[in-house]
């Protein structure tokens, strides 16, 4: 009876209370906003993306994770700030600017996450033998260029490309998809000529002209050079404010529009330390390496953009001159 009595009794006081949300605690019933309600003097981190959810690199390797960091927009004078940690330091340790380290065989997770800890991005870290290849992409942007760059995102790889300006013009919103995407972009030159036997001027604007419209488009110039048909003279690597990048496996993709035929040849050829030569204006060619990305991330690989490679491999690019892969001698 006294039971029922108190039940009776809570339920009288609880139906004469205004119509509001209520949020009971020990001490006080408070109404819930003012639960919720952060008294800060910063703008509080909406969320928070990595550009890749699983990472795989040899003990005493470094790679860079990319966080994608929005704010609610209250126009405080800060924002709230965040911090890198790894579940793991025996196996992955990593700074504040998103360096990881790998230390020794085994696997971490690496936690992104605010203030507060309220919103967080995690990756999984293997560290283990893992072999790098470079596969970079020419004559783009193109009508296929975004199925291209979903598909790497997709498997948390990089690529690099090699942009042609005259395309640019007609796809300028493809090259900000790669850009955003964190692929590397380089210089293909404005109107893919052969620059064997061309005069200092014609050079010049082919190659300015081009990363003018690149930085135009996103805001940040193109790191590497590829001059079309792979001609080099030494005019073109006087006026080269980058260095320029040349392919140890070429799959002559533009000659066999074939899907299976690209994706065999890329699955024979692939190696550590290799670059690998496509172009992402062709459907087969773009077919045919999605289909052969699995099977890479299967066989050991991490597709890696081309400075990335040389970076790993403690190889030093330097502006003007020539590399063809970390296995072959550069010039």
């Amino acid at each position: 009876m006294l039971l029922l009595f108190v039940q009776i009794f809570m339920d009288d006081i609880l139906s004469n209370q205004p119509d509001q949300k209520i949020a009971l605690s020990k001490k006080k019933t408070v109404p819930v906003e003012e639960t919720t309600k952060k008294n800060v003097d910063y703008n509080l981190i909406s969320s928070i993306t990595l550009d890749r959810t699983i990472l795989c690199l040899n003990p005493n390797d470094q790679r860079k994770l990319y966080a994608d960091i929005s704010y609610e927009t209250t126009n405080k004078e800060k924002n709230e700030s965040y911090s890198y940690s790894s579940s793991n330091e025996a196996v992955a340790t990593v700074n504040q600017e998103g360096i990881v380290t790998g230390v020794s065989n085994g696997d971490a997770v690496i936690t992104l996450e605010s203030k507060d800890g309220e919103i967080a991005a995690r990756c999984s870290v293997s560290v283990k033998r893992t072999k790098y290849l470079a596969v970079t992409f020419d004559d783009g942007p193109g009508p296929y260029t975004d199925q291209l760059v979903d598909g790497l995102v997709k498997y948390n790889s990089r690529a690099t490309f090699f942009i042609l300006g005259y395309n640019l013009e007609e796809y300028p919103e493809q090259l900000k998809h790669e850009y955003e995407s964190h692929m590397e972009i380089g210089n293909h030159t404005y109107h893919h000529k052969d620059l064997k036997e061309a005069k200092k001027k014609l050079i010049r604007s082919e190659i300015n002209s081009n990363a003018d419209l690149i930085y135009k488009t996103i805001g940040a110039y193109p790191t590497l050079l590829r001059p079309p048909y792979g001609v080099i003279k030494t005019t073109l690597r006087e006026q080269s404010k980058v260095p320029i990048i040349l392919w140890s496996v070429d799959t002559e993709d533009w000659e066999h529009q074939n899907t299976n035929y690209i994706y065999k040849y890329i699955k024979r050829h692939a190696g550590d330390g290799e670059i690998l030569l496509l172009h992402d204006i062709h459907q087969k060619s773009v077919e045919g390496f999605l289909k052969a990305l699995p099977d890479l991330i299967v066989d050991g690989y991490e597709l890696v953009t081309v400075s990335e490679l040389y970076e790993l491999k403690q190889k030093p690019l330097e502006a003007g001159k020539i590399y063809y892969g970390t296995n072959l001698k550069s010039k």
